[in-house]
């Protein structure tokens, strides 16, 4: 006995839903590793900034391009920390919207079982008082 046609297009629906859970969850994923990058690159220009040492203790004109140094590569890494702040905002609107991906394929999927259940159970009492009505015509029909 096929299923009726609401519960395919529920089994549609959630695949359709586990296809859009699973494309957030790659892009969250590549948005986390993009992330990532930016924040060793932002180490790294710290670690450069570090390893350039005192510029006072040089001569003045080695001192002073030091120091130009230092402030670029200093501007440089606050420019890449503020785009660290707005890419980490947008992994967490991504990390929300992959939450609410999973809630609705979750609600979905439990609302399939549910009426799948319902379906099974509905034809189960069918074969059985399909069953009764077979075996009481049996049991009217034998004379004793």
């Amino acid at each position: 006995m096929n299923p009726p046609t609401h519960l395919i297009t529920l089994g549609h629906l959630v695949t359709a839903r586990e296809r859009e859970q699973e494309r957030l969850g790659a892009e969250l994923s590549r948005q986390q590793s993009v992330r990532e990058r930016m924040q060793r690159s932002v180490d790294r220009l710290h670690a450069i900034c570090e390893a350039a040492g005192p510029s006072g203790s040089q001569p003045f004109l080695l001192a002073a391009n030091c120091a130009a140094y230092k402030q670029s590569v200093m501007g440089l890494a606050q420019e890449q920390q503020r785009s660290l702040e707005r890419h980490s905002v947008d992994v967490e609107a991504a990390r929300a919207a992959l939450h609410v991906a999973y809630r609705k394929r979750e609600g979905v999927a439990q609302v399939l079982h549910k009426r799948e259940s319902e379906w099974r159970l509905a034809g189960e009492v069918r074969a059985r008082k399909q069953l009764d009505d077979v075996a009481l015509t049996v049991w009217r029909r034998n004379p004793r």
